[in-house]
């Protein structure tokens, strides 16, 4: 048989131990609360990430087309002022004659 004393000392024991599970439980809880505000924000930091690497993408194709046109254009306007000077320089040709 356990004497009374060290039944009253486990008991008390017994009673700090929950106590101490009781706060932890606590502590989990809230950490679980805040691990999922987390992975919400996560989330839509991941979905915003997308949205703007899928704007990058449209912006980088139309910076291309655009870039193209450029090109084109600036070819044109070679041509077209090649064009103008043999013109001017048949029309000074002719006034000379």
């Amino acid at each position: 048989m356990v004497p009374l004393p060290k039944l009253l000392e486990l008991q008390s024991l017994i009673s700090r131990q929950e106590s101490k599970i009781n706060q932890l439980s606590a502590i989990l809880s809230e950490q679980e609360s805040i691990l999922n505000k987390q992975y919400k924000e996560i989330n839509l930091l991941k979905q915003s990430l997308q949205s703007s690497e899928q704007i990058i993408n449209e912006q980088n194709t139309s910076l291309t087309k655009l870039s193209e046109e450029h090109r084109k254009e600036q070819r044109k306007i070679k041509t077209q002022r090649l064009i103008w000077q043999i013109v001017a320089g048949i029309v000074v040709l002719q006034s000379l004659k």
